[in-house]
């Protein structure tokens, strides 16, 4: 899951409008000239609020809580509930594909099928892991690491993850392929439209050639 390491290139054009559904994004470095070119690489660190539960799709949001009650989730529940608003806030840019998750601790956990419609969903495919023989292992996370892809190429790294005994979430995206700037602020647009983001920041990117 750990991708290739670069040295940080600053982006000052990518840079989203200031409001609720796109905060404002900081950024590492600056003074370079903003680029017209896509971004082969974009990383971005997301800090959140306390998780608002009341945030989550009503339908599978009921199903979720039926499995935590069966599995005895408790300390993870927050962690779980963010990685399924963050996968319906990827679903909703096309990313349906997940080609791994794993936990920590526990480590690698059995892809789902990627099946078509409404079953196939990654929401829904998480729930049927909490559900299932992952359940009690998901039970203990303290992060949740994911690598999702979508028809066009593009693909995102992302991880989940919970300050140990504490209220605080954060996630990490390493955004691969072809992006605009365009792109990456609907992506977060996303995010913080599901998700309670209290703070971006643009930590390393790198334009295509040419």
């Amino acid at each position: 899951m750990s991708p290739p390491q670069s040295s940080p290139i600053s982006a000052p054009d990518l840079i989203g409008p200031n409001s609720i559904l796109q905060p404002a994004w900081s950024q590492t470095g600056g003074g370079k000239r903003p680029s017209r070119r896509p971004y082969r690489h974009v990383r971005l660190e997301i800090d959140l609020r306390t998780p608002d539960r009341t945030s989550a799709p009503a339908t599978p949001w009921a199903r979720l809580e039926s499995a935590f009650a069966r599995h005895r989730v408790v300390e993870s529940a927050d962690l779980v509930r963010l990685t399924a608003l963050t996968l319906h806030s990827f679903a909703a840019q096309g990313f349906r594909r997940v080609d791994h998750w794993e936990v920590t601790p526990g480590g690698w956990i059995e892809p789902p099928g990627n099946e078509t419609g409404p079953s196939g969903e990654p929401v829904g495919q998480l729930i049927s892991a909490v559900e299932g023989e992952s359940g009690p292992t998901l039970a203990k996370a303290r992060s949740f690491s994911l690598r999702l892809s979508r028809p066009d190429g593009n693909r995102a790294d992302v991880v989940v993850r919970r300050a140990h005994r504490a209220s605080r979430h954060s996630l990490t995206l390493d955004l691969w392929g072809t992006w605009t700037k365009r792109q990456v602020d609907e992506l977060t647009g996303a995010i913080a439209g599901r998700l309670p983001v209290r703070h971006v920041e643009l930590t390393r990117s790198m334009h295509t050639s040419g």
